[in-house]
């Protein structure tokens, strides 16, 4: 006696976790803490406003939303460029001649790991794009860097920020 066509197929929920389970696999391996020299606090921007860029890049090919991402770049190239910079600088302070090879592959881990975010949210992820996209966009000039800083995602770029030095914490207990 067969089977229904039914009963052999996978209930759409099980492909949707198992989707997830092999996106967080995937997340986990591709995202190790990078060995970079401590970042400065221009830097640590940088790289907070590099993970809003690709999560917005990536949601824009995903989501059919180009034309939100070049507004985005647009309007904000005056603060995306100098930011751009002060990553090289951190890459090649941390790498020397390798410097471009080792921002590359961070910046493809990072969309990665979006793309990984992309599969495990389903179509979730569009209207969570369209979201983002909409509260970048509404942000004045000049307020991009302070808006990455504070998503929920800041700082999973995966540099770890430099413990204070201890002149560092005498100078705060001294101010309180």
């Amino acid at each position: 006696m067969e089977k229904s066509s039914k009963s052999r197929r996978k209930p759409k929920a099980a492909k949707a976790a198992i989707a997830a389970t092999a996106a967080i696999a995937i997340f986990m391996q591709a995202s190790p803490a990078l060995s970079l020299v401590c970042p400065s606090t221009a830097e640590q921007h940088a790289l907070n406003v590099r993970v809003l860029q690709t999560k917005l890049m990536v949601s824009a090919l995903s989501c059919n939303a180009k034309p939100k991402y070049n507004s985005f770049v647009k309007r904000f190239h005056r603060e995306l460029v100098p930011h751009g910079k002060n990553l090289r600088r951190l890459f090649h302070r941390s790498y020397g001649k390798r410097a471009r090879y080792h921002l590359n592959k961070f910046i493809t881990r990072l969309a990665n790991d979006e793309s990984a975010v992309r599969v495990s949210s389903g179509s979730q992820y569009c209207q969570n794009a369209q979201a983002l996209f909409a509260r970048v966009l509404s942000a004045n000039n000049g307020y991009m860097t302070a808006l990455a800083n504070q998503m929920p995602f800041s700082g999973s770029h995966g540099v770890a920020s430099c413990p204070a030095k201890k002149n560092d914490f005498r100078a705060v207990q001294r101010r309180q």
